[in-house]
C-alpha cells in the first residue's frame, strides 16, 4: 500500500456499491447485480492489503476464495446454508480488509492521499460490516427489527439496501427512528456500531493530526523557500 493508489480502487469500490446498488434494488438482477460490486470490493480488497504484508496477502486470498464462491452460489441455490456460509464469509472478509486497512494506517508516519482514501474505506468498510451482521441477523432470527411502513409495504421486502441505510444512520448517530432493533442481539449490534463510529472518528482524526503535525515538525510539508 505503498503510494500505488490501492486504497483508491477500494474506495472507488464501495462508493459504487453505496451509490449505484440501490437503482437496482427491487429488480430481478439485484442480487447478481450486488455479486458484481460486492466481487469488486472483495479484489480491491484483495489488492489494498497485499503490498506490505504477505502474511495478509495469503490470509486475504484464502479467505477471498469461499467469500466470492458462496456470494456467486447464492445467486443460483435457494439453500440456507449457502445463505449462512456466505454471510459468514462476507463478515468475516470485510472485518478483516479494515484490521489490515487500519494497521496500516496507524505504522504510517506521514499523510498521503492513499492514507486518507484508507481511513475513508474504513469508514464504509465498518458500515457495509454492520449492515451484513443485520441481515444475517434478520436472516437467523426474522423479526430483530421492526422496520416502518413508509420504507417497506412489506417486510418480505427487506434487503440488503435497506439494512445498509439503518447501519449508516447508526454508524453516524444520526438514528431517524424509522428502524427499530427488536431484540437484546439486534440492540448489541447497534450499540457496538454507534460506538465504534463515534470512536474511529475521534481516534483517527486525532492520529492524522499527530501524524500531520509530526510533518510539519520534520518540514515535510513546509512550503517552497521556507524552513
Amino acid at each position: 500500500m505503498r503510494k500505488r493508489g490501492e486504497l483508491y480502487n477500494l474506495l472507488l469500490a464501495l462508493l459504487l456499491v453505496l451509490l449505484a446498488y440501490p437503482f437496482f434494488t427491487g429488480k430481478s438482477l439485484a442480487g447478481r447485480v450486488f455479486a458484481v460490486f460486492f466481487t469488486w470490493v472483495l479484489i480491491s480488497a484483495v489488492y489494498a492489503v497485499s503490498r506490505d504484508n504477505k502474511r495478509n496477502f495469503l490470509i486475504s486470498l484464502v479467505m477471498f476464495a469461499p467469500t466470492a464462491l458462496f456470494l456467486w452460489a447464492d445467486q443460483f441455490v435457494d439453500n440456507r446454508f449457502v445463505d449462512i456460509l456466505g454471510f459468514m464469509f462476507m463478515i468475516a472478509f470485510t472485518f478483516f480488509t479494515v484490521f489490515c486497512i487500519l494497521s496500516y494506517i496507524l505504522k504510517e508516519k506521514k499523510v498521503t492521499g492513499n492514507i486518507l482514501a484508507g481511513a475513508a474505506s474504513i469508514y464504509l468498510l465498518l458500515g457495509i460490516s454492520w449492515s451484513l451482521l443485520y441481515a444475517f441477523l434478520e436472516f437467523l432470527k426474522p423479526g430483530s427489527f421492526i422496520i416502518s411502513k413508509h420504507i417497506i409495504k412489506d417486510m418480505t421486502e427487506m434487503g440488503w439496501s435497506t439494512f445498509n441505510y439503518y447501519s449508516f444512520v447508526t454508524l453516524t448517530t444520526l438514528g431517524y427512528g424509522d428502524i427499530t432493533p427488536a431484540t437484546m442481539h439486534a440492540q448489541s449490534l447497534a450499540i457496538l456500531e454507534a460506538a465504534a463510529g463515534v470512536l474511529f472518528t475521534a481516534l483517527l482524526i486525532s492520529r492524522l493530526v499527530g501524524m500531520y503535525l509530526h510533518q510539519l515538525g520534520e518540514g515535510v510539508g513546509a512550503p517552497a523557500g521556507k524552513p
